[in-house]
């Protein structure tokens, strides 16, 4: 098995405004961390990575989520 790097997205300039968390589309969180889309969906459609909804818009995952998970995956 592989280990996963993600960097902190503390000074990204893809960080949101006022301190809040990004939020990424499962498509993009896929792509951030190397992984094929499915692979990704399958983990949110599991529970395994919280998803949120912003009123009838696709699903986002926040980048601490996925990097929780995979630290815990490391253990």
């Amino acid at each position: 098995m592989t280990a996963i790097t993600v960097a902190p997205d503390t000074a990204s300039p893809e960080a949101a405004p006022d301190g809040l968390e990004r939020l990424y589309t499962i498509k993009q969180a896929a792509e951030l961390i190397g992984i094929k889309y499915w692979l990704m969906l399958h983990a949110v459609n599991a529970g395994v990575i919280p998803s949120y909804r912003l009123g009838n818009t696709r699903r986002r995952v926040r980048r601490s989520d996925i990097e929780t998970v995979l630290q815990a995956s490391r253990i």
